[in-house]
């Protein structure tokens, strides 16, 4: 009967069954519940496409199951160490979620499939009751200098990526101003932060705005009442980031990862980009990121595959 409604879901959205459900390959895909990159619908794990949120890489997501017929498409909500665990241990699945980072090379591929838009960095949060300890380091923050100040104790999700640029650095400090702790939310973090158990966490915005209206009876906060969480901008983000599709280096994730490129590209060559991409992201992104996103398009629309 599971079956039966995830085939029937799948053929009213459009990702129709070209052949019996029995006989399709199966992409399996990580999902979490982790704003503002990805967000469930319904609240609760996805069983199908209708269940993904709209945001920016579960809005991406939609569009790429309906790039993909030929597979039948699961989704596994697991922590970043479970995931880690899994593909690992070689099971086969495929994420939109993680960077793309030298050390995960070893054991997964991924291609490019957007330029992540810089409204989304990652950010240094803090208490408002102790902000005035983070003020000689400068605006925005250097987290070079941050991870130097023994006297500020930062915790961060293990497993979890920030990019290249902070990757490393966070190493470094790892065990000395920074340690980390095994976490399946982020709202378990901004809790400890806001309990005093550290200093500083690194997290999106929408992730916090979201926490702090969670925290009130309603689900909405006061705009007259200063939230006891501040978001300061990192110095060391400059550039910006591309967003990846990632599949389990084995064979089987070969093939995936080699049809979510060949989607990717289907996307990028549409005539009629520009509906879905409204549809993706509406009105949200600014000027110089659509630009910079036709730019993206463009290129990856001219070029064969990129794979890694």
């Amino acid at each position: 009967m599971q079956t039966l409604t995830r085939a029937l879901a799948a053929a009213l959205l459009g990702v129709g069954l070209a052949v019996p459900t029995h006989a399709q390959p199966v992409i399996r895909w990580l999902v979490q519940d982790a704003p503002p990159h990805f967000s469930y619908a319904v609240g609760k794990t996805p069983l199908s496409v209708a269940d993904l949120g709209y945001g920016e890489r579960d809005g991406f997501l939609r569009l790429l199951i309906g790039q993909l017929p030929q597979y039948r498409h699961e989704f596994v909500e697991a922590s970043l160490p479970r995931f880690e665990l899994m593909v690992r241990g070689g099971q086969t699945i495929c994420s939109v979620l993680h960077k793309r980072v030298p050390e995960r090379l070893a054991s997964r591929y991924f291609t490019p499939m957007f330029p992540a838009p810089s409204s989304h960095q990652v950010q240094l949060v803090v208490r408002r009751d102790r902000m005035e300890r983070f003020q000689s380091l400068g605006t925005p923050v250097a987290i070079t200098g941050l991870l130097q100040t023994r006297s500020l104790k930062g915790l961060v999700a293990r497993e979890r990526s920030f990019g290249n640029t902070l990757d490393p650095l966070l190493k470094q400090a790892h065990g000395r101003a920074l340690d980390t702790v095994v976490t399946t939310s982020n709202k378990t973090l901004l809790a400890m932060l806001r309990a005093g158990r550290m200093d500083y966490t690194l997290e999106y915005a929408e992730a916090v705005q979201q926490f702090l209206g969670d925290a009130t009876e309603d689900g909405k906060r006061d705009a007259r009442r200063e939230p006891d969480l501040l978001l300061l901008p990192i110095a060391e983000l400059e550039t910006l980031d591309l967003a990846y599709a990632s599949c389990t280096r084995n064979a089987e994730g070969r093939e995936q990862i080699e049809a979510i490129d060949a989607a990717v590209r289907r996307l990028a060559q549409d005539p009629k980009r520009h509906v879905w991409k409204r549809q993706w992201l509406g009105e949200s992104a600014s000027a110089a990121e659509r630009a910079r996103l036709i730019r993206f398009l463009d290129d990856r629309a001219r070029r064969g595959p990129q794979l890694e």
